[in-house]
């Protein structure tokens, strides 16, 4: 009988802590779309303000097919900014999408998953998108 009660308590105890270390907020997915025109071989640049926590990076999720350059870098305090130059002569569409990558919270890279349960300060799990749809026009010169 006490081995039942014991068992039972403990399971009590586990449950409840389990629960208790979920995350505290879901998070939410906010998608920003931008359009960009631009006339042939012209390059872009847009300073993508700071996104989530200290230890967020944006990046590029998904690269442009048609690029001769496409790249975030530092800019001004904890901003970033992302470049485009369409690949030589090229007239179309192509598309860009970047967004905030959850850093380490302090765990070396290895956050811990377990929203506060650490004792740290309680984080974000939003996802911030920047969807770049770059339509290049234009004539190109082409030599005979």
């Amino acid at each position: 009988m006490k081995k039942i009660i014991y068992s039972t308590l403990t399971l009590s105890v586990l449950l409840l802590f389990a629960s208790s270390c979920r995350k505290e907020n879901n998070g939410v997915i906010i998608t920003k779309v931008i359009p960009v025109q631009l006339n042939v071989n012209q390059s872009y640049s847009y300073e993508v303000p700071r996104a989530g926590d200290d230890d967020d990076d944006m990046q590029i999720t998904k690269q442009a097919t048609h690029f001769l350059m496409s790249q975030v870098s530092a800019s001004t305090g904890t901003n970033v900014l992302f470049e485009y130059t369409p690949a030589l002569n090229f007239t179309g569409t192509d598309e860009v999408i970047l967004n905030n990558a959850e850093g380490s919270h302090g765990h070396g890279g290895h956050g811990n998953g377990h929203g506060n349960c650490g004792g740290s300060k309680p984080h974000h799990d939003d996802t911030i998108i920047y969807d770049f749809q770059i339509t290049v026009t234009g004539t190109t010169t082409r030599s005979q």
